[in-house]
């Protein structure tokens, strides 16, 4: 029971980091393209 909670909890974590990682490179080539 506990392990599925952290195993979701830990999942979630993943999902949000590679939502900033995506946010950010693109956020990054946004800025560069306006610049440009």
């Amino acid at each position: 029971m506990l392990k599925k909670r952290f195993e979701d909890a830990v999942a979630r974590l993943n999902q949000g980091l590679v939502l900033v990682l995506w946010l950010r490179f693109f956020g990054t080539r946004i800025l560069e393209f306006n610049r440009v």
